[in-house]
């Protein structure tokens, strides 16, 4: 129940539970990994760092001892950062006063698209979201991500400042798309497909795939249009190419959907999504779809396109 907690973002509640079942099984390695997580996405490092330790020395795992390899890569990296907090938000920084408008502008735009998350998706997270702001090199350092990558949602939203002086209309989009992540991570209970994921943050950020719709044509007569069944992984991997060509085709497939069902059954398969475990049987029961089924008509949907 409390993995069930973590993954829909209720960290306090799972923080609560797990606290409770520590207490008759302090030795347990998974027992406190889930705590050094909970602790982690409350931005908690300090507690997520002794909780994340004893579950090593419980038993060695590679994603625990990754996971404490960043908190103290952040911990060097953000010790002397400011804080400036907003109702939904907590967005760190390294800079002067000088630039504390520029970050109250941000938490601003930040404020407007939560807002406008919320009715679009019909949902709010449950906690606090912290953002933090880099300078480029920094980023790069922090995050591990290849060049392409503008900007970065591990749980916390990780934004390369670039220099900034101002939030632009570009700013406030990638700050939309990387917080639809945060609200769909959530919602769906860390079952959405990343096609769909990623999908929907730039649908919902104001994106367009209409230039990607003929080439996507030609593609499916080719016979090169990937499967979106083969788009659950990371894209992390991929050159800028590649990515750029799934991010489009992600894109595609959730404007097919909205199109074809409406943005509220869409919303309605994250909700149905969290609730099974399974994006299969969310499928199944909100568009009487099966995965292949659902991948023919959207490939009919391609050809029927200009």
């Amino acid at each position: 129940k409390a993995s069930i907690y973590v993954k829909k973002g209720a960290y306090r509640q799972a923080e609560t539970i797990l606290l409770q079942l520590g207490v008759k099984n302090p030795d347990s390695a998974d027992l406190n990994y889930l705590l050094g997580m909970t602790y982690y996405m409350q931005d908690k490092n300090e507690a997520a760092y002794r909780y994340l330790k004893m579950s090593l020395a419980f038993g060695f795992r590679p994603d625990v001892d990754q996971l404490l390899k960043k908190i103290e890569n952040e911990n060097r990296t953000e010790n002397e950062y400011k804080q400036s907090n907003s109702l939904h938000f907590v967005v760190r920084y390294e800079g002067t006063d000088s630039n504390r408008m520029l970050y109250q502008d941000i938490l601003k735009s930040l404020e407007q698209s939560y807002q406008e998350l919320e009715q679009s998706l019909d949902y709010s997270p449950k906690e606090t979201l912290v953002v933090v702001l880099y300078p480029d090199e920094v980023f790069q350092d922090v995050t591990k991500s290849p060049g392409w990558v503008g900007a970065m949602n591990d749980g916390k939203i990780r934004f390369p400042t670039k220099g900034l002086s101002r939030v632009d209309p570009s700013v406030q989009r990638i700050l939309k798309h990387e917080l639809t992540h945060s609200f769909i991570r959530t919602k769906a209970g860390g079952n959405c497909p990343l096609w769909l994921n990623e999908g929907l943050a730039q649908f919902l950020s104001g994106d367009s795939s209409h230039q990607f719709r003929l080439v996507a044509k030609q593609a499916l007569i080719q016979q090169k249009l990937p499967l979106l069944s083969q788009l659950h992984g990371t894209f992390l991997g991929l050159s800028s190419t590649q990515a750029a060509w799934v991010y489009q085709q992600s894109l595609l497939a959730t404007e097919y959907l909205v199109e074809t069902f409406g943005l509220s059954n869409v919303e309605k398969l994250l909700e149905v999504t969290s609730e099974s475990g399974s994006f299969e049987a969310a499928l199944s029961q909100v568009l009487r779809r099966s995965y292949p089924e659902m991948e023919k008509d959207f490939q009919e949907f391609i050809q029927k396109g200009s």
